[in-house]
């Protein structure tokens, strides 16, 4: 294509588009906090599971039919599986941020007026 027979689009053009389309940039969301992650693990059907799990088991425990030692040994996996999840969440997402800024974006030729 011979760069002369192409005018591509004049300054008004562009503003116009930009009003009616936005900016062609993409924006990204900050990362979810630790609390975010935290609250996200519990989301996981069998997290829930074994909280219902450790409900239950403490009200056994409660009349007498359980040890005290059973449900706080749910809850300790369940808060160390939720975690440990997140703080592998973050990191991989810190790893993952740090590389794409590292990454050299790609020029663009833009044909105007």
């Amino acid at each position: 294509m011979n760069t002369n027979e192409f005018k591509g689009l004049s300054e008004s053009e562009v503003l116009k588009s930009r009003e009616k389309y936005g900016e062609n940039k993409i924006i990204e969301k900050d990362p979810p906090s630790f609390f975010e992650r935290v609250k996200e693990g519990f989301e996981d059907p069998m997290i829930r599971l074994l909280c219902c799990i450790a409900v239950l088991m403490i009200g056994l425990w409660i009349f007498g039919y359980g040890e005290w030692y059973e449900p706080v040994g749910i809850i300790v996996a369940i808060l160390l599986v939720t975690f440990i999840s997140a703080k592998t969440g973050m990191t991989a997402d810190d790893e993952y941020r740090k590389q794409k800024n590292q990454t050299k974006a790609e020029a663009i030729k833009v044909y105007r007026d």
